[in-house]
């Protein structure tokens, strides 16, 4: 359905983002790396939303593309800033391009961020 409705050309934006979201995920979930990626450039191209670029960052990372997945979640952190996983999910790829010292900074903002969550009132 969500093919179908990209065929559309009288679809809404927010419908065309949300159908190539859903097929992004699907090919991701599905290890059809080229086509998620192929999504996740033009969702990342039609709105900011921190959750693409992430996943386009995992993309890229499965794709074997390091600097380009770093690139990824980079931008993310310029988006978002607040989500520990960002930077524990970048920290490794800083650590393989032997930045060590970014890696540890990561780490340590990601564990500072989880702390003040974790005194968040529920």
């Amino acid at each position: 359905r969500a093919e179908a409705a990209l065929a559309d050309s009288h679809i809404s934006p927010a419908d065309r983002a949300a159908a190539t979201s859903l097929l992004a995920g699907l090919d991701l979930a599905q290890d059809r790396l080229p086509e998620a990626h192929e999504h996740l450039q033009r969702l990342t191209q039609w709105q900011l939303q921190p959750a693409d670029w992430f996943l386009l960052g995992t993309c890229r990372q499965r794709m074997g593309d390091l600097p380009g997945a770093i690139v990824a979640y980079e931008k993310v952190l310029e988006i978002d800033a607040t989500e520990p996983c960002t930077y524990r999910a970048l920290a490794p790829l800083y650590q393989t391009q032997g930045n060590s010292e970014r890696a540890k900074e990561l780490l340590e903002r990601a564990a500072l961020l989880e702390e003040h969550l974790a005194k968040l009132p529920n």
